[in-house]
């Protein structure tokens, strides 16, 4: 590789590079949230919500394992609603899935806010932005333990299962209805720890490598 400089957003993407370029330089600079728009709701969970919600957001790909949700929402049963983004042709006759369409980035925060836990059925994450989305929002998030999810999701407060097992995700979920919710304090405090790690520094991270790159050059010639 010819390039100058080298980042990636995780330090799995990070390992993957190396393994097939075998170039060492490569800076880890983990990408960040407006902290501004995702925040905590305004009253904490009630302990006897019902039916408990999950919120799923993103597209619904094999990679993002949308063909596992039918098996999964049929585990869960009336207790639990599964409100996801877009539209799910092929999942009309399960009455605990909830297609929310196409929403905005308000309505978005709005669904964070709302739902009691949120839940990724995804294989691959080069990142996993909803992990951290959830994390800022004080949910819990529930998904699988593959790629750059597990730095993302256990810097929360994140529950990690086997890849495709719909079973111990379901179980997860069934555990987490099971717990006290947490206080707002407890979510503010969440909130807190994961924006010590995930905040706008990383702009001065890649400003310091542009500026390391440039100086190698004489552009006033």
């Amino acid at each position: 590789m010819r390039a100058d400089a080298v980042t990636t957003v995780s330090n799995y993407v990070k390992k993957t590079l190396k393994s097939f370029s075998e170039r060492a330089d490569v800076s880890v600079i983990e990408n960040w949230i407006e902290e501004e728009t995702f925040c905590l709701p305004e009253l904490a969970p009630s302990a006897h919500n019902q039916p408990f919600i999950l919120f799923m957001a993103g597209c619904h790909s094999r990679r993002k394992g949308a063909d596992l949700l039918p098996t999964f929402a049929k585990s869960l049963g009336s207790d639990f609603q599964i409100r996801c983004t877009g539209s799910l042709p092929n999942c009309r006759s399960l009455p605990n899935l909830y297609p929310l369409g196409r929403v905005t980035d308000q309505q978005l925060v709005g669904e964070f806010q709302r739902c009691d836990a949120v839940v990724s059925l995804s294989r691959y994450e080069g990142f996993g932005y909803t992990a951290l989305e959830a994390a800022v929002c004080g949910k819990p998030f529930l998904g699988f333990n593959t790629s750059a999810l597990t730095e993302v999701a256990m810097a929360g407060a994140g529950t990690l299962v086997p890849v495709d097992d719909v079973a111990s995700l379901a179980n997860a979920a069934r555990n987490l209805r099971s717990q006290s919710p947490p206080t707002l304090e407890q979510m503010k405090c969440r909130r807190e720890q994961i924006l010590q790690r995930f905040n706008k520094h990383s702009l001065d991270a890649y400003i310091d490598i542009y500026a390391r790159v440039i100086s190698k050059y004489n552009f006033s010639q």
